[in-house]
């Protein structure tokens, strides 16, 4: 693929690369290095996977992070045993999902 966007200059060139995202602001600066990367073979699995797979996977993607982004900025991350405490309200928040949706 890559010789023929340098043959042929109307074929885009596809980046099949690792990008990491580094944010220097809080409260993304919390957040881990974001890593992207396309891959053809994966782009292909996703369409086999269900709809609905895809979503819940990118929101338990979201929530995990949201979780750490959250305890850093209420302060819970200086507190003794801080994964602790992390780890937990994730446990208990998937009680509540649990209890409430049964």
């Amino acid at each position: 693929m890559e010789r023929l966007t340098s043959l042929f200059l109307s074929i885009p060139e596809l980046l099949i690369t690792r990008r990491h995202y580094r944010f220097a602001d809080p409260p993304l600066r919390w957040l881990d290095t974001v890593i992207t990367a396309f891959y053809p073979f994966a782009i292909g699995l996703i369409f086999l996977m269900p709809i609905d797979l895809i979503f819940s996977t990118l929101v338990f993607y979201a929530l995990y992070h949201g979780q750490d982004v959250l305890g850093r900025a209420v302060g819970w991350h200086l507190l003794p045993n801080s994964r602790i405490v992390i780890s937990n309200l994730s446990e208990v928040s998937s009680v509540y999902y649990v209890a409430y949706y049964g």
